[in-house]
């Protein structure tokens, strides 16, 4: 009986471990942390072309990790979405997927196109992990009952520059434009503000 129920218990831990990121065809999925007062986030995105051309970054999942919580997040949403921006340039992913520069501010860098705005409902703790996991909203599912997620980002525009602070280069976001992409699905809320 004590070995069933350790192996349920590893199983869970996997499955909760494991977050699959699922990406458009073609792209490519990665995982990197980001700290943001106080908090460590890891975050899952994925990298690639998209139909019409253009390079595009999709935010796919954001967990916590404890003794943060969620009210954590929740009161500094956008202001962690823009700091995983902002990590994902500045760990030079453009440049080495894409050969990409960001230039020198006030020049703003508007080359990528950015899918940053996740739907969740609320947060699932992984008692194991001590972690918290984005429990995000499917928009519809597929005939094999895959959930499918709609393309939306917090900003039309997205554009990131940098400049010298104090003999250091820091990079530089800002945001135009409304919100694009149909609203999340009722009961859901979204990383943006």
């Amino acid at each position: 009986m004590k070995k069933k129920i350790f192996l349920l218990f590893a199983a869970l831990a996997i499955v909760f471990a494991n977050v699959v990121v699922a990406c458009p065809p073609g792209y490519n999925s990665y995982v990197e942390d980001v700290s943001y007062e106080g908090c460590d986030y890891k975050y899952y995105f994925c990298l690639g072309i998209n139909e019409f051309g253009l390079h595009e970054i999709v935010l796919s999942d954001i967990q916590i990790s404890a003794p943060c919580t969620p009210a954590d997040f929740e009161q500094h949403a956008s202001e962690i979405t823009d700091a995983i921006l902002l990590d994902i340039a500045g760990k030079g992913y453009l440049t080495n997927e894409w050969n990409l520069l960001i230039p020198q501010c006030p020049d703003n860098f508007c080359s990528v196109r950015w899918r940053d705005r996740i739907c969740y409902s609320g947060w699932i703790y992984d008692e194991i992990e001590q972690k918290y996991i984005m429990n995000r909203c499917a928009d519809e599912y597929d005939e094999k009952g895959n959930p499918v997620y709609y393309e939306r980002s917090c900003g039309e525009t997205v554009r990131i520059c940098w400049e010298w602070e104090n003999g250091v280069k820091v990079l530089r976001i800002w945001r135009g434009g409304f919100p694009q992409g149909k609203e999340c699905p009722d009961g859901c809320r979204d990383n943006c503000e």
